[in-house]
């Protein structure tokens, strides 16, 4: 993603604070109250894109 979208600023982090929803399914937390999730990471990278573009 970072290659892809060099421009939109990215940070990891080990907790999202998340946890029902992170211990069955990939998330991420888009600004600082959008939550996205999906099955599997493909399936939430696909869902980034959709976001992006």
């Amino acid at each position: 993603m970072k290659k892809q979208f060099p421009d939109i600023k990215q940070k990891k982090k080990d907790c999202l604070g998340e946890c029902k929803l992170c211990s069955k399914q990939c998330v991420v937390k888009v600004g600082k109250t959008n939550v996205v999730c999906a099955v599997s990471a493909d399936k939430l990278y696909e869902e980034l894109l959709g976001l992006i573009g």
